[in-house]
């Protein structure tokens, strides 16, 4: 069975997706993780639990399957749109993000990253 194709919903609409389910994550540093997870040696990589590990308190809940089903594609098209520099073609080149200004966005940031670290 052929793997399914989402396209990539775009930086815009992933920051907007991941602030309305309050992922205490931002998109840089969910970028990285799948990047980290795609990359890893490790035979247990799994998208699904990557994206549940944004959450400490469990997945969002949602209205209903189709916007289940949207929330996991958008998340996926950036899995996939990572996926894609895992053979060095093209090459990856890491965004600038904007400073880091306060004590607690460094230790948001910081945390996010820890939870999902086995």
């Amino acid at each position: 069975m052929p793997k399914p194709k989402f396209p990539y919903a775009g930086d815009a609409a992933l920051k907007r997706l991941l602030e309305r389910y309050r992922c205490p994550a931002p998109l840089h540093v969910v970028r990285m993780r799948f990047w980290g997870e795609i990359v890893s040696p490790s035979l247990q990589a799994s998208p699904i639990k990557t994206i549940e590990s944004f959450w400490p308190n469990g997945l969002p809940t949602f209205e209903d399957g189709e916007e289940a089903n949207a929330f996991f594609q958008a998340l996926m098209s950036l899995w996939n749109n990572v996926a894609r520099f895992q053979d060095g073609s093209p090459p990856l080149k890491l965004q600038k993000v904007g400073k880091v200004d306060t004590r607690e966005a460094l230790a948001c940031g910081h945390q996010a990253a820890r939870r999902g670290t086995p």
